[in-house]
């Protein structure tokens, strides 16, 4: 099942998920748990790649987690050993 892309923006708004943030509310891990659960039924595709690795650098946390997953996911598909990309990739 293909879910609907999630634009940035008002899921992705900084909403104190930022990295320099340690103290999150239960309210926003409980939220950041919802839309990881979302995000791992979702298919991703490599047009997204960039976007992904961006997300990845990002400082926001939600995004992090966006990224990871996608990344983790996107690669994962085929047979082509996809995981030395990880060694090449400027984080």
């Amino acid at each position: 099942m293909r879910m609907k892309r999630i634009a940035f923006g008002a899921n992705f708004s900084d909403a104190g998920f930022t990295s320099t943030n340690t103290s999150f509310t239960p309210a926003q891990n409980e939220e950041l748990a919802k839309l990881v659960n979302d995000w791992k039924k979702r298919d991703f595709l490599m047009k997204e790649f960039f976007e992904l690795v961006e997300c990845v650098k990002s400082l926001d946390r939600t995004k992090q987690h966006y990224g990871i997953i996608g990344l983790r996911k996107l690669l994962s598909k085929g047979k082509p050993p996809f995981h030395f990309l990880f060694l090449i990739l400027p984080f």
